[in-house]
């Protein structure tokens, strides 16, 4: 792997330049992946140009993430700087969990956010109530987040006491949320 890829410049704007840039830092990766970045590595490239152009004050750039999503159903916490979301398919999870949990210190220890509203949520989703799934979901989520809970306080302790917790599931017919457990 060579060095970090910066966008910063936008120079680099094409596909064909995009993809070879990929391939030379990320040899081992399938072609197939490396054009599956594309679009995600051109709207970043856009991205950062407009907010070159905007001439926000820099805190507005600055992350101030205030909540730590487990598993799904949070497409209603897609906004800048207000969550950082872990998928339960991503397996190595933990780590996943633990570079949030050490932006959300850091986001308390820079005074971007206030100590006592961090919200760390465990959400489930399911379709219908008669079904099994709405039980095993129950089951996965609780687990989740006592697997989250306890990878914070492994890996980042100090965060424990900032955390209010909520654990739930939501109806994906009406998005009604049902909490099952808030702790802090």
């Amino acid at each position: 792997m060579g060095n970090p890829i910066d966008l910063t410049n936008g120079t680099k704007t094409s596909q064909i330049e995009l993809e070879a840039m990929l391939r030379s830092h990320y040899s081992s990766m399938p072609e197939y992946v490396i054009r599956d970045f594309i679009p995600l590595v051109l709207g970043n490239i856009k991205y950062i140009a407009e907010i070159r152009v905007s001439n926000k004050p820099i805190e507005d750039a600055e992350h101030k993430e205030w909540v730590l999503g487990d598993s799904r159903g949070f497409d209603w916490l897609h906004l800048s700087s207000t969550a950082f979301i872990a998928g339960p398919f991503d397996p190595n999870i933990s780590a996943a969990i633990k570079t949030a949990a050490k932006l959300l210190k850091s986001n308390i220890d820079g005074g971007r956010i206030d100590p006592d509203g961090v919200v760390f949520m465990t959400l489930g989703v399911y379709r219908d109530e008669a079904e099994p799934e709405y039980h095993l979901v129950k089951e996965k989520i609780q687990f989740l987040s006592k697997f989250t809970l306890n990878t914070i306080k492994d890996k980042v302790l100090d965060l424990t006491p900032n955390l209010q917790i909520l654990t739930g599931f939501t109806d994906l017919n009406t998005r009604k949320f049902e909490m099952i457990e808030r702790l802090g």
